[in-house]
């Protein structure tokens, strides 16, 4: 694989049309199970991180009536991981998947060295009906647009599980029920949950907990910490990181967006790091501006720097985004600075041609 410095990620904006003829609809009605394929391509954007050739196909399902648009990376390291956002739109028809209705299938061990992004277009009879718009001089023509980054998994603590590792001291303790402290979790007001840990490993994975231990505090006295402003669900994540469980991973953005939270108002570095890649994965249109602002109010310098490079690519390619007006003023100012400076350098590279 090649050596990869500076960013752990590259990220690249595609624009293009796919055309579908109207004997393309009627052969795949004809044949129901066949895909129809362009030509692999290879894209140059990311040749500096591994090979990577993509297409797109067209397929259809005789008993849902349903068209279903795929675009398929293939990737010739097993340690990059592909990722990004979709959206797939028909003009002629105001039509169009978003990209929170486009399902993203990661690699496993069926589909190795793939990653396939797939959505469910429309039906093929509301795509053949003429009073719908789809078919327009014979053609449905998809405008594909679409945020790809493709990162180095080593760079950014993606890591491939170890089948033949044996259980940390941490998972070994999660097995056990003896744990001699707890955190109480709700509002004054509110019903408190319990959840319980071992004051060892509540010590061990912050230093704010260590400090509350090591000194003599209310928390060390009752072997009881108070926690009012996350709820449960939050600290029950967290903690089962703390163990070595990576439950984590599965979290949406608000509750990734919490997480991030608590690593910062505990200084839990370890839990950053590995939530911070995340993100990647659920920066949309629609979530761009929320994520940049916790980028923010939470310190998050690696997650500034993703969402600067996404809205500069949002923007030189005319992608509305929701919120913008709620965007943080000093990631705002940020980005006009960083969308100038990139503005002066096409205007000199111009220049000199």
């Amino acid at each position: 694989m090649p050596s990869i410095t500076g960013n752990p990620y590259k990220t690249f904006f595609l624009s293009e049309y796919l055309t579908i003829t109207e004997n393309d609809l009627k052969r795949i009605k004809r044949r129901p199970g066949i895909h129809l394929s362009s030509e692999e391509e290879d894209v140059k954007e990311l040749n500096e991180y591994s090979t990577v050739t993509r297409a797109t196909t067209l397929s259809y399902d005789k008993s849902t009536d349903n068209l279903t648009i795929s675009l398929l990376f293939h990737i010739s390291y097993d340690d990059v991981e592909c990722g990004g956002n979709i959206t797939f739109s028909v003009k002629s028809a105001n039509h169009s998947v978003k990209d929170y209705m486009v399902e993203r299938r990661p690699r496993d061990e069926d589909c190795a060295g793939f990653q396939q992004w797939f959505a469910t277009s429309c039906s093929l009879t509301n795509a053949s009906n003429p009073e719908n718009k789809f078919l327009v001089d014979g053609e449905v023509t998809v405008e594909i647009k679409a945020m790809i980054f493709v990162v180095a998994a080593d760079k950014i603590g993606f890591e491939h599980p170890n089948p033949n590792s044996k259980y940390s001291l941490a998972q070994l303790l999660w097995e056990r029920d003896d744990q001699d402290f707890v955190i109480s979790v709700g509002k004054k007001e509110e019903r408190k949950t319990e959840v319980k840990i071992h004051r060892c490993v509540f010590a061990s994975r912050s230093p704010v907990f260590n400090r509350m231990l090591e000194n003599e505090m209310k928390e060390k006295a009752e072997n009881r910490l108070e926690i009012i402003d996350f709820n449960a669900e939050i600290v029950k994540i967290a903690v089962e990181y703390f163990y070595d469980r990576d439950t984590y991973k599965t979290s949406d953005v608000d509750q990734l967006i919490d997480l991030l939270q608590f690593a910062d108002k505990y200084d839990i570095q370890d839990l950053k790091a590995d939530i911070e890649p995340l993100f990647m994965y659920h920066i949309y249109p629609e979530t761009i501006c929320q994520i940049a602002n916790a980028s923010i109010i939470y310190n998050s310098s690696f997650l500034q720097k993703f969402c600067l490079d996404a809205l500069n690519l949002y923007n030189a390619n005319e992608m509305q985004y929701d919120c913008a007006e709620n965007l943080n003023s000093d990631f705002a100012a940020k980005l006009n600075k960083k969308y100038s400076d990139i503005e002066e350098e096409d205007v000199s590279m111009d220049s000199e041609d």
